[in-house]
């Protein structure tokens, strides 16, 4: 005899076998037991949830020769011939192949006939969004006056594509998406009846990546068992279903978390050769970002999150690592990435690029990557901030100033910078020593820029207020500007050529230069650069503008 498939040979019979669904259950039943049984019903879900089920089981139920509280007998004639798909009274259609206004004008002429046994004509048309504008038109004013002995039970995954008229001439039922325990508990029941050995961890991954869907989850253990030795285990299943364990998943995000180009590349190349798909572990990849990103939001003991303990505290550390909007980002650009995927023959090509992406703000022009960048920079300032403002070179090295040193000092202690000098010497020294501490200070980087050498405020210690005085538009539209001091002037740093571009359009040299003229007293030369404070480049443009003050670097 040919096998046939568990989600098949396991389909609910009765009400009672249907899992997940108690509220729609409970109400069709209690229509079937007083008798109040509706002419057009309107089920609405996900795939997999039951709708199909549903609604054989209730064509069975109305037909039925002896109910039993609601349910069919299963033994009679009728629920028999409904059950071997030959019964004149149910007929099922597919919309998505079966959509033209011919169709639907032929079945409306079968309805003129009564049922020769039983009581209803049920018609149950699954996927009824696809029908056209004709086919709905057509079925509209038999649905609002149906002959009294038919009914119709309309199925959709889509209820948002479905014309207002024939909503209203509908009750209508939400299929909700099963929780995680039922489904496995419904997958254990299934691998008792089977004789199958299963661990609870492999049928808890099977039902999380069923994502609510029964049917589904059935179709998963029936694909896992069968790549199965003996017993069903969680590592089994990983290799029968293509997937990734979640060790591998946190080591991919640590090396996300610390810019480690050449691990991810590495994990990457580890999943490829082991046969995994790389959009599926695309896919569980961010179900691992995504349960992240509740325990940072929720804390690691929300239910939302499905995993152990161990792992749940794995997360805990994890989620740490990275902020909010850092984890956000990662969702949207693998979420991306695994678009891309769909129709691609260059699915590694794709993770590889997502990857590099991911910790290469730079190479992401969404303004969640710039974010990040800003947030990097703000953290480099935030250690630069924390080193010395000013030093001393004394005897070709660089010491601390004397006022530094404790008041207790012994003379043999003493910096040189600070005992008498001969008068002859005490002259060359005060000429060289305030230079040597003005160029030492001139190399060390600081989170806000100083002051000018005459002790005034210049643009960039002005700048909070500056730009608080910009328009809304030109603001929002500059968010990552930040200004340093050169010789030349003021710099004001973009991320990207897009910043720059923004700069230029909203005119933001002349507004910013306009203002602090006009409300501040200063002029000052500002030029635009694309890049980061601090870098080689910057410091090579701060030299040449030394030289060449009027000099504009685009």
């Amino acid at each position: 005899m040919a096998y046939t498939a568990l989600y098949r040979k396991w389909r609910p019979a009765v009400f009672e076998d249907v899992k997940g669904q108690d509220p729609v259950v409970r109400t069709l039943r209690g229509q079937l037991r007083t008798g109040r049984i509706a002419h057009a019903y309107l089920l609405c879900g996900s795939r997999g949830t039951g709708k199909t089920t549903i609604a054989r089981i209730f064509a069975k139920a109305v037909n039925c020769e002896n109910p039993v509280d609601g349910n069919p007998c299963g033994k009679c004639p009728s629920c028999q011939a409904i059950e071997r798909g030959n019964s004149m009274n149910l007929t099922e259609v597919d919309a998505a192949s079966n959509n033209n206004v011919d169709f639907v004008r032929q079945m409306l002429e079968d309805m003129q006939y009564p049922p020769t046994e039983g009581k209803y004509r049920v018609y149950i048309i699954d996927e009824v969004h696809m029908f056209s504008g004709s086919s709905f038109n057509a079925l509209l004013k038999t649905l609002e006056e149906p002959p009294e002995y038919v009914i119709f039970i309309l199925a959709t995954t889509d209820p948002q594509k479905i014309p207002a008229t024939i909503l209203s001439r509908c009750q209508q039922y939400d299929f909700r998406r099963i929780d995680g325990a039922t489904i496995v508990g419904r997958l254990r029941e299934l691998c008792e009846g089977e004789g199958i050995k299963a661990e609870d961890r492999a049928l808890e991954y099977i039902a999380r990546k069923a994502e609510g869907g029964m049917r589904d989850a059935i179709s998963l253990l029936d694909q896992a068992a069968g790549g199965a030795d003996g017993e069903l285990t969680y590592e089994s299943a990983l290799r029968s279903l293509g997937a990734v364990e979640s060790e591998t998943f946190s080591r991919y995000f640590r090396c996300l978390a610390s810019g480690d180009a050449e691990g991810l590349l590495s994990i990457i190349d580890e999943v490829i050769m082991g046969g995994r798909d790389a959009s599926q572990f695309v896919r569980d990849l961010c179900w691992y970002l995504r349960n992240l990103l509740l325990v940072k939001s929720a804390g690691a003991e929300t239910g939302a999150v499905d995993a152990g303990d161990a792992e749940r505290a794995r997360m805990k550390e994890e989620a740490g690592m990275m902020s909010l909007d850092g984890l956000i980002r990662l969702i949207r650009l693998y979420s991306e990435a695994f678009n891309d995927m769909r129709g691609s023959a260059g699915r590694r090509v794709t993770l590889e690029v997502a990857a590099i992406r991911s910790i290469r703000p730079e190479a992401d022009p969404d303004t969640d990557a710039l974010s990040a960048r800003i947030g990097e920079l703000e953290k480099k300032l935030a250690d630069v901030s924390k080193l010395p403002k000013t030093f001393v070179q004394t005897a070709g090295a660089m010491e601390p100033a004397a006022e530094s040193q404790p008041a207790s000092a012994t003379p043999e202690s003493t910096p040189v910078s600070s005992r008498p000098l001969p008068e002859a010497e005490s002259k060359e020294k005060s000429a060289s020593i305030p230079s040597a501490a003005k160029t030492a200070e001139a190399e060390v980087p600081a989170p806000s820029a100083p002051q000018s050498e005459s002790g005034a405020a210049g643009i960039c210690e002005r700048w909070n207020e500056i730009y608080s005085r910009l328009d809304p538009l030109t603001k929002g539209m500059n968010k990552g500007a930040m200004p340093v001091r050169s010789s030349g002037g003021t710099v004001i740093y973009v991320g990207s050529q897009t910043g720059l571009d923004m700069a230029k359009r909203y005119d933001l040299v002349n507004k910013v230069q306009k203002i602090a003229a006009d409300e501040f007293g200063i002029s000052e030369t500002i030029t635009i650069k694309v890049g980061t404070p601090g870098d080689p480049a910057a410091d090579t443009e701060a030299d040449v503008r030394a030289v060449f003050p009027d000099l504009i670097v685009e």
